[in-house]
């Protein structure tokens, strides 16, 4: 387990995950382009959003939304992205994690977000 595990009736949900760091490099034409590497290893409950609202949304074209719930220490921001090491798919973090963390008295100690299915990172 990593250190960003989770316990409890979440860790049975739990997949790992993979936190994907982003860097500049030059793209040969005088921009940047972004180099993407692997970074820390982490569990994460993710379920697919199936509301009424996200279910008319989809239909107007609104990507996947998925809510995670992850580790209270993971670092990760909004806009921040991982990827599921059992399947390979890509999320790009939606929303804040830092708005929804457990208090300090819970047993459970996690953060949830939210986080939209990617075919690829971007370039």
């Amino acid at each position: 387990m990593s250190q960003y595990g989770l316990s409890g009736a979440l860790a049975r949900l739990a997949v790992d995950c993979i936190l994907m760091i982003s860097e500049p490099v030059p793209d040969g034409g005088g921009g940047i382009k972004r180099s993407w590497t692997d970074g820390t290893v982490f569990s994460a409950a993710i379920s697919n959003d199936i509301s009424t609202e996200m279910r008319i949304a989809a239909a107007n074209g609104v990507k996947s939304t998925f809510t995670v719930a992850a580790h209270k220490d993971l670092p990760i921001k909004a806009d921040g992205y991982f990827k599921r090491i059992s399947d390979g798919i890509f999320f790009r973090v939606s929303s804040s994690p830092a708005d929804m963390i457990t208090p300090g008295i819970a047993p459970l100690q996690h953060k949830q977000f939210s986080a939209e299915r990617l075919e690829v990172l971007p370039k």
